[in-house]
């Protein structure tokens, strides 16, 4: 979808709502009511109050995805800011409190992929390279700093990296911000915006706002759950959500809104996407001080590395 031109992505959403408006209103009644009980379903499994099978829960979010959400896959372009933090918490006597090697910074490599936990989007034993998006709302340290929950007096090392090949990605949340007739950020293509009136204005005309419906649930359930705060049930399901939309091999990242801070983008990258997408930059060493909540941070700067053509040996300059 991503190497089509506007004209033809217009052609293609035309056919395809057409057809996915194809019914009665009778069988939307049917599938609202059918969406609307497994979402409860999920929420109460999430909840701890219901057990459902890991299969079970693959089958719904697959139905989900297949019948009501609009997958559009786009170009997230180049020379976009991205950073990766993580927490020093082993001995480097040669440069206290910074990691000594840039792959300590990536993601877990393929030897050590047993040690992978169930992750937001990942499965258990499987990478992904989680990182946040540079945008002119928030601090983007700030922002990379609470999505490990960093806290005070610990030391953090940041990644900074650039997108030098632009990456195709998913949106999660376009729907959910349209609906509630919120702006699309940039970052997020206009033509979703495009898409999005041509199943409403099909809805509107076949008088089926019951499956208008569905899709305002559904979308609003998969934007909920990704920023939901963690835990393994919770895990279950969104890394379900990711499994079944990181399985398309034109598919490179899934953008979805941090769970700590509210409207910044963060980002999933498939790991042979990191190595050849990613230019990654410097790390900087901070001590956080203070932490404010909602993602205001104060800290002080310990130490800074360059890095040259994505060398491995981190270089710090003190």
């Amino acid at each position: 979808m991503q190497d089509l031109n506007n004209e033809e992505k217009l052609e293609y959403y035309k056919k395809h709502f057409d057809e996915k408006t194809d019914i009665t209103e009778e069988k939307s009644i049917l599938d609202l009511q059918e969406l609307s009980t497994m979402i409860k379903q999920l929420n109460s499994y999430i909840d701890g109050t219901l057990d459902l099978s890991l299969t079970r829960i693959d089958f719904m979010i697959s139905h989900f995805i297949k019948n009501f959400t609009i997958i559009l896959i786009y170009e997230l372009k180049e020379d976009i800011i991205i950073q990766r933090s993580r927490k020093f918490e082993e001995e480097n006597l040669a440069n206290p409190y910074c990691f000594d090697e840039l792959s300590k910074l990536l993601y877990v490599p393929e030897e050590k992929k047993e040690y992978i936990l169930l992750g937001r989007l990942n499965q258990a034993k499987e990478a992904i390279y989680y990182a946040s998006i540079e945008t002119d709302a928030t601090p983007i340290d700030n922002i990379s700093l609470s999505e490990i929950n960093a806290l005070e007096m610990e030391y953090i090392n940041i990644l900074s990296s650039t997108i030098k090949k632009s990456l195709n990605v998913m949106h999660i949340g376009a729907f959910d911000l349209l609906v509630r007739k919120q702006q699309l950020p940039g970052w997020v293509d206009s033509f979703y915006e495009t898409a999005f009136n041509i199943l409403k204005d099909n809805c509107d005309k076949k008088k089926l706002e019951y499956l208008f419906d569905s899709y305002i649930i559904c979308n609003a359930f998969l934007a909920d759950v990704l920023k939901r705060k963690g835990n393994d049930r919770l895990y279950d399901v969104t890394s379900s959500i990711a499994k079944m939309l990181l399985h398309d091999k034109n598919t490179d990242a899934i953008v979805y809104e941090s769970v700590q801070v509210k409207d910044a983008p963060v980002i999933a990258i498939k790991t042979d996407i990191v190595d050849n997408h990613i230019e990654h930059n410097q790390v900087t060493c901070f001590k956080i001080k203070t932490n404010l909540g909602y993602g205001v941070y104060y800290g002080d700067q310990i130490n800074k590395a360059m890095i040259v053509n994505n060398e491995n040996n981190l270089k710090w300059e003190k």
